[in-house]
């Protein structure tokens, strides 16, 4: 497994581009990767991480660009761009040309799969099921086509369970390489959408187990993260949608964990009783009791918080 750090500086303005970059290069490389972030002025930040600018991208622990830890001023790092202007991030062919040649060293890419990619003849409209068949062949464009189908309701799905981008970052780079690792055993029969998300529930469950065991654990949000800007809207009208939108989560966040899942199932994926309960693999009327609790309790928080 490789693993891909990034580490940077709450205060750094570069550090959604350097997470967009990343997001690519994990697609356009098509191997098993373990991404965690790491916040420099966070206390819990590991040591090796010490020294570094925002944002670094590290593959195994070594630099992309070769260099040591290196202080910067004004807390953001500085690259030399493709015409040797600067530039606050690094390029997606340095991110690439760092995973292969880590991959290459280690010869930790999937069985079937050269350095170069095996692609065959997928193409983005296949089922989910006959994509994940053409990986279990060692195709990584289909690796590529499901990352891509996935990737925003995974994320989606941890983030409404969790309200923490970094967590949920970690937990969606996780579930696809346990996608990565049971690909042999996926059974092309069986609902790839079902085995996803039953493998993304039971991470969540783990997670949850852990942040229960750590007191200072806490669920939170903001309104920025519930609602993302529509241009469409006036201020007054993306103000109002934010508070909203953050009086909802916040409420959602007050309820039991077996109950918010269940909402964030029902109502966010749009997924029927039934297919909640194949998923998460309990008998329907339980599901059902269990979304019953949890949006009467929705309501009453609601309904309590309009008449203040």
């Amino acid at each position: 497994m490789i693993e891909v750090e990034l580490i940077y500086r709450s205060d750094c303005p570069n550090v959604e581009p350097a997470r967009a970059l990343l997001r690519e290069a994990l697609r356009e490389a098509g191997l098993p990767l373990h991404w965690r972030e790491w916040r420099l002025d966070a206390p819990d930040a590991p040591a090796h991480t010490r020294g570094y600018g925002s944002p670094t991208v590290l593959v195994d622990h070594r630099d992309i660009t070769g260099g040591a830890p290196t202080a910067c001023d004004a807390c953001c790092r500085i690259y030399p761009g493709a015409e040797g202007e600067s530039t606050g991030v690094p390029s997606l062919e340095q991110i690439l040309e760092a995973i292969r040649r880590d991959a290459q060293d280690r010869c930790d890419v999937p069985v079937g799969i050269p350095v170069a990619e095996k692609r065959g003849a997928v193409s983005e409209a296949w089922p989910d099921e006959a994509l994940m068949a053409a990986y279990q062949q060692g195709d990584a464009r289909a690796f590529e086509c499901l990352f891509d189908r996935y990737q925003d309701r995974l994320y989606g799905y941890f983030i409404r369970r969790f309200h923490d981008r970094e967590i949920a970052a970690d937990l969606f780079q996780r579930t696809f390489l346990r996608v990565h690792r049971a690909r042999k055993r996926y059974d092309p029969g069986r609902s790839f959408a079902t085995w996803v998300f039953g493998i993304a529930s039971n991470l969540g469950k783990d997670e949850a187990k852990r942040r229960r065991r750590r007191p200072g654990d806490a669920f939170w949000t903001t309104p920025e993260r519930a609602v993302e800007h529509d241009a469409a809207q006036t201020p007054e009208e993306a103000f109002l949608a934010k508070e909203a939108a953050g009086r909802i989560e916040a409420a959602l966040a007050s309820l039991p964990a077996s109950q918010r899942e269940v909402i964030v199932l029902h109502k966010i994926e749009g997924l029927s009783f039934p297919e909640i309960a194949e998923r998460l693999g309990e008998r329907v009327e339980a599901v059902k009791s269990r979304a019953f609790r949890g949006y009467r309790a929705l309501r009453r928080i609601l309904d309590s918080e309009r008449g203040r």
